[in-house]
């Protein structure tokens, strides 16, 4: 995952403006990854561990929390955390 860019020496959580964009080196911060289908999974719970460590940093590095998971192609196969229209 990109979490920061080096521009000219220094590092910047921003993307830099376009027109310096050719000059900017992603800096990058590697997850384990897992080998199970995360498909029909609708409890965070339930996620491989290392899929969990993944969203919360995530979460982590926007500074924003999680309040739905897609868990698949369909559009039911998600995690709701927070449900978008405040009912849960």
């Amino acid at each position: 995952m990109a979490v920061a860019y080096e521009l000219d020496g220094k590092r910047t959580e921003l993307a830099p403006d376009t027109r310096k964009f050719d000059r900017a080196r992603p800096i990058y911060e590697e997850f384990p990854g897992w080998m199970t289908s995360t498909e029909g999974t609708n409890d965070l719970g339930d996620l491989p561990p290392n899929a969990r460590s993944y969203i919360e940093a995530i979460s982590q590095i926007t500074g924003i929390p999680l309040g739905l998971i897609g868990t698949g192609r369909h559009r039911d196969a998600a995690i709701i955390l927070k449900d978008p229209f405040g009912t849960t």
